[in-house]
């Protein structure tokens, strides 16, 4: 799914309160913040639960590119 990183936030948000998905070792999800062309990853198992096992993931950006978010406005 590609989408805006509000939508990704509920949708994660939505799928671990539900326990349909559940995070994997050694990822953190915090508050849910979705950085901007970032990279999550659900595996989903044949009994349609799933596995968070990257979020937000940027490190295919340069870095330069996710210095700014492009919802602010700056004055």
């Amino acid at each position: 799914v590609v989408s805006h990183g509000g939508w990704m936030h509920v949708l994660l948000q939505n799928l671990i309160e539900s326990r349909k998905v559940k995070t994997g070792k050694g990822v953190n999800v915090g508050r849910y913040r979705f950085s901007n062309a970032s990279v999550t990853v659900v595996e989903v198992e044949e009994n349609g639960k799933g596995t968070v096992v990257l979020f937000g993931d940027t490190t295919h950006l340069e870095d330069e590119l996710v210095d700014g978010n492009v919802d602010i406005v700056e004055q």
